[in-house]
């Protein structure tokens, strides 16, 4: 894993949430890009949020896998999301 290939994760258009899996077995969901802080010259290191109250600093060394959300995105003003 790369700081560059979770770059094109938060910054994909369209934006999918996904979750990083950690190498002790945390998992960690990014449900959107403004949870999601990464230096500018940061190379390891990045910043989730959860919530108001609480985030974490991830070395990106213990990153173990990123888990892209493939599925249809629900809510788009068009009635309640689902197939009709």
């Amino acid at each position: 894993m790369t700081i560059e290939k979770l770059r094109q994760f938060a910054e994909a258009d369209p934006f999918r949430p996904f979750t990083i899996s950690l190498a002790d077995g945390r998992r960690i969901r990014v449900p959107e890009p403004g949870c999601l802080w990464i230096p500018p010259r940061s190379e390891r290191t990045f910043f989730v949020a959860e919530g108001e109250a609480q985030g974490y600093t991830i070395d990106l060394l213990l990153v173990s896998s990123l888990d892209v959300d493939l599925r249809p995105r629900r809510g788009n003003g068009r009635g309640n999301g689902r197939k009709h």
